[in-house]
């Protein structure tokens, strides 16, 4: 019976992953038929230890976390476990050896060669029934029994702790690196994982627990859940700080936005599945903004520093259904939208024109956007013809209620009352069409094409009603405004896809792009006020995509039309010219590239113009212990635009021509080192100059040294960081040290 109690021990240590005890398991220990992927996983950890503990001495051993270690890069090993599972029945099915694809999925875009990630040691342990008597074989099938139904609802445990303390030294604008870094001194939890894998009987097949940056001004926490032919549950939330406290009075921003995402996956069975999602965004602000004073009084004066808090609620709900099969897939969905948003600003001050009275504004602003919306799409795979087809509505009321006085001295000491409401709507939709036809094995004919409407209707209701105390005498003003604002964009491609020859790749094409656009008519007199247009662009694509030799890719890429369609007629181009080219060699061990970017647009109505160059190299090395990459980038931009500025403060907009000259040089890179199996080094940096209308200079760049101290798991570590921003004038500039000293628990 001690004999008994022991295999029974051993069992169930094993199933649950328990320690040193993965080594007593036979390997007969998993009958056929029961084995799940966690439980082949357990087993290949119990009959090969010796690679096991092989791998934690390579790169590779972070890979030990994970639940599906072995199958990550061996592939499919069912029929290997179960062979080996029925020891005498069948001929030994062999451990399939790692291919270059597997690499790909840690190392994308990568042609790695697997062999000098091999860990040998990898022989089973021998199968203890064969030398018992018949007695007590029958007794340990038994066992093993008793063992193969709890491995059935066996849990593999993996996980990740990173946490530590930041030291932190800032010299120069703190407000300004407030603005660019805002990272604090304290304790932070990096990041902290926990993954479960659960087999046939377990309550979930995968869980997935997560959370990073606590203590930071950017963090969050979230989980998954998964269970084969049930469904999933995934919830995340995210807390975001923003501050923008730079020089100038205009620029001061502090915002605190809290976002929450739930997603349900539920199988219907017959390959349809429902799905729901619901996203809350909350946001509470705080501006300085300028306002402008007494509009009937000349000199017009301004109001710096007005606060201007502002709070912001969201919910976006989507409810669903998609299904398909090997040729069709489709999705069918409606969601509804709720936003509502408090603005608020308010000042005093006496009256330039007569210190004697105040000058002051207290207005409250109340928005609201809710209405429903639609999408479908459409996938077909039907051979020689594939097509993407997506629908998007939406259907929007809005509504804006504004209420607040206003008091000031010009001929005499005034209030003003004022209220406001508008309603409107706003429809959209939205459409998408992506087609390849195969006709040939070498020719292909692809059609992309996208369309836009947009319709937005507002009538603004608003009285003003202005008296004067000591004249008796009082003025109302209404106002009446119907604002009408329209879009409709078509654009697209057709392509001519050639493969001319192994390696070489053709493709030559008509795109085009047509928009009409209304705007509000801001100053009806104005006759120069752009109220409507329409643009249109035609030109040719083409590309190609050339390897002369194995290592070797030259690549070319034309665009003679475009349009970004935006709802800002003074960006919207009405021609868009990009051309790019690539020359890039590479090998599993080596890898360099250089490339040029050009881009032009041009709106004769705005005066709109863009003029960007970028051209740089990118290179890098991988060697055992080491893997160094570097990039430079050259960037020129010339961009003009002649804008109006149809906002306060200016009461009586200029049209002005703003815009940006300059040159920026980037120089980025980082560096891998690991001298032995328990040290590592990285350094990961950039810097970046632009010399132009305006000059800034920027650096960011961090060392990181890892030891491991404690098992094949345990991490110390220190991380440095220097980062610093120059601009011109120096009102803004800063610099900042800081020290990261964590521990990383692997488990």
């Amino acid at each position: 019976m001690r004999r008994q109690a022991g295999w029974i021990v051993a069992l169930s240590m094993a199933v649950s992953g328990a320690g040193p005890a993965r080594a007593q398991v036979p390997a007969a220990a998993t009958p056929p038929g029961v084995q799940t992927a966690a439980d082949t996983e357990a087993s290949c950890r119990a009959c090969h230890p010796g690679a096991v503990q092989a791998l934690q001495h390579t790169v590779h051993r972070d890979l030990l976390v994970r639940a599906d270690t072995c199958a990550t890069c061996h592939g499919d090993l069912a029929r290997h476990a179960e062979a080996q599972s029925r020891p005498g029945e069948g001929q030994a099915v062999a451990v399939a050896a790692v291919a270059a694809a597997a690499c790909v999925q840690c190392h994308p875009g990568r042609t790695l060669d697997p062999a000098p990630g091999a860990h040998g040691s990898q022989q089973a342990l021998p199968d203890p029934a064969a030398a018992l008597s018949p007695e007590r074989a029958r007794d340990l099938e038994q066992l093993l029994d008793l063992g193969a139904d709890s491995q059935r609802t066996a849990i593999l445990w993996s996980g990740l702790l990173d946490f530590g303390y930041r030291f932190v030294h800032v010299a120069g604008s703190r407000p300004a690196y407030e603005t660019d870094v805002d990272l604090e001194p304290g304790p932070r939890l990096r990041a902290a994982e926990l993954r479960g894998r659960g087999s046939s009987n377990s309550a979930f097949d995968e869980l997935f627990l997560h959370a990073n940056d606590i203590g930071d001004p950017r963090w969050g926490v979230g989980g998954e859940v998964k269970k084969q032919d049930t469904g999933r549950v995934d919830v995340d939330f995210r807390r975001d700080r923003f501050r923008y406290e730079a020089s100038g009075d205009w620029h001061h921003v502090d915002r605190s936005a809290r976002t929450g995402t739930g997603d349900v996956d539920v199988e219907l069975g017959g390959g349809v599945r429902a799905f729901a999602s619901l996203q809350h965004f909350d946001e509470e602000g705080f501006w300085l903004t300028e306002r402008v004073g007494n509009r009937n009084v000349s000199v017009q004066s301004f109001v710096t520093g007005v606060a201007s808090p502002r709070q912001a609620k969201s919910d976006d709900t989507e409810v669903g259904v998609t299904g398909g099969g090997a040729d069709w897939t489709w999705t069918l969905a409606g969601s509804w939208r709720e936003d509502h948003t408090v603005d608020r600003w308010s000042y005093s001050r006496p009256a330039p024109a007569n210190p004697a009275f105040p000058e002051s504004e207290d207005f409250t602003s109340r928005t609201s956007l809710r209405g429903p919306g639609a999408r479908g799409a459409l996938h077909g795979d039907l051979a020689p013809l594939s097509l993407d087809m997506n629908v998007r509505w939406f259907d929007h009321d809005r509504r804006v209620v504004g209420t607040g006085t206003s008091a000031g001295f010009d001929v005499a000491q005034f209030t003003t009352d004022t209220d406001a409401i508008a309603d409107g709507s706003a429809r959209t939709w939205l459409a998408d069409l992506a087609m390849t036809l195969e006709l040939a094995d070498d020719l292909r004919f692809v059609v992309d094409l996208h369309w836009r409407d947009h319709t937005e209707d507002l009538l603004l209701q608003q009285s003003d009603v202005t008296t004067f105390p000591s004249l008796s005498t009082t003025i109302a003003v209404f106002t009446l405004a119907d604002q009408h604002t329209a879009q409709r964009l078509f654009d697209g491609a057709a392509t001519l896809e050639w493969t001319a020859c192994e390696g070489l790749d053709l493709g030559v094409g008509y795109g085009f792009a047509r928009e009409q656009l209304r705007v509000p008519d801001v100053d009806p007199t104005d006759p120069g006020n752009f109220r409507r247009g329409t643009t249109r662009d035609d030109g040719v694509l083409a590309n190609a995509r050339w390897q002369p030799a194995a290592h070797w890719t030259v690549r070319g890429d034309l665009r003679a039309f475009g349009q970004d369609g935006v709802l800002l007629y003074e960006l919207a181009p009405e021609e868009t010219r990009e051309e790019s080219g690539s020359v890039a060699w590479a090998d599993e061990r080596s890898h360099t590239t250089v490339f040029v970017r050009h881009r032009r647009n041009e709106n004769d109505v705005s005066q709109h113009r863009l003029d960007s160059l970028a051209t740089g190299i990118t290179t890098g090395v991988t060697r055992t212990g080491l893997g160094a990459d570097v990039a430079y980038t050259f960037a020129r931009v010339d961009t003009q635009t002649l804008t109006n500025f149809y906002f306060d403060p200016d009461p009586n907009p200029v049209p002005t021509l703003v815009g940006f000259a300059g040159d920026t040089n980037t120089i980025s890179g980082s560096l891998h080192l690991q001298p032995s199996g328990d040290v590592q080094w990285n350094v990961i940096g950039s810097y970046a100059t632009t010399v132009g209308d305006f000059d800034v200079a920027t650096l960011d760049w961090r060392l990181d040294l890892r030891w491991l101290v404690a098992g094949p798991h345990g991490y110390a570590g220190t991380e440095y960081r220097q980062s610093f921003y120059k601009a011109t004038g120096g009102v803004d500039d800063w610099s900042a040290q800081s020290v990261f000293v964590y521990w990383r628990q692997l488990f």
